[in-house]
């Protein structure tokens, strides 16, 4: 059964979600459409922006996993989870502790997963494109 509400839909670029003030100006926008029955909403985030940009920081971690040099590429995973811990802990009272612990329980086993993935990149000792795509992705996901 096709349903007559409109859609909107946002899309939010990587600087519109670069830290915790930009969150809360997104949340600010979102919440208008909220309470509005006869319409359905989509959101889009890219990944969070600002500097640096979590999607370059990923990139960058193929890069170096594929020179072997696991040591960097780690050290680039562990920006972008300071970086997202960062946010959250400005978000403060903004966040429900509940919702916290998720999402650093997700990132937490998401981050696992790429590490796995650049160790595969630095024992084959190449970046395949499928590969980079797939750990640029998660910045996606976790904004």
């Amino acid at each position: 059964m096709p349903s007559d509400k409109q859609w909107v839909v946002h899309k939010f670029g990587g600087t519109s979600v670069g830290d915790a003030e930009c969150f809360l100006n997104v949340k600010a926008i979102v919440s208008q459409h909220l309470v509005s029955p006869d319409r359905r909403l989509a959101v889009v985030v890219s990944a969070m922006g600002g500097k640096p940009k979590v999607t370059d920081l990923l990139l960058e971690s193929v890069g170096k996993a594929a020179a072997g040099d696991e040591a960097a590429a780690r050290a680039l995973l562990d920006g972008v989870r300071d970086k997202h811990v960062t946010c959250l802990d400005a978000l403060g009272e903004n966040l429900d502790v509940s919702d916290r612990a998720a999402i650093e329980a997700r990132l937490e086993r998401d981050l696992a997963d790429v590490g796995n993935l650049l160790r595969a990149v630095a024992v084959l000792r190449t970046p395949s494109p499928q590969i980079a795509e797939l750990v640029s992705g998660y910045g996606e996901t976790w904004s």
